[in-house]
């Protein structure tokens, strides 16, 4: 698969990584995943360094629409992506900007040494937020 993801519970974060060319269909089928995981509101550090993306516009207003779909009207946690290329940057700009109001925390960085800063200080600000669930034993 062309994006992998794990949740570090000592960050409270989803680390994602995007692999080869990525499509429209790989971008929801990680989304979709990340529902399951119950995973959509911890903040997530998305590397695309090194990726080929093949998406359009329309592309970017599908992704928007799948998020609102399986978020089901909850606050999706804060994203970074991590890019090296203009090109990545300017659609993840242009996506940001589509899901502003669903999603005020996305930016885009250019090294994973700001995005994780980015995400530790709002862990720090909300721990209780970001904190991983606990099972009824542990309450």
């Amino acid at each position: 698969m062309p994006i992998i993801f794990q949740f570090d519970e000592a960050t409270s974060c989803v680390c994602s990584t995007a692999h080869g060319i990525v499509a429209v269909e790989e971008i929801e089928a990680h989304l979709r995943m990340k529902a399951e995981a119950q995973l959509l509101s911890k903040p997530e550090i998305f590397d695309a360094r090194d990726v080929t993306l093949d998406l359009s516009t329309e592309d970017l207003k599908h992704i928007a629409t799948v998020l609102r779909e399986v978020m089901n009207f909850s606050k999706p946690g804060p994203t970074a992506v991590v890019t090296n290329t203009a090109y990545i940057e300017c659609l993840a700009r242009a996506y940001a900007a589509m899901t502003a109001k669903e999603n005020p925390d996305f930016r885009v960085y250019n090294t994973i040494a700001e995005a994780k800063k980015w995400v530790a200080s709002l862990v720090a600000k909300d721990p209780e937020r970001y904190a991983p669930a606990r099972t009824p034993s542990e309450k």
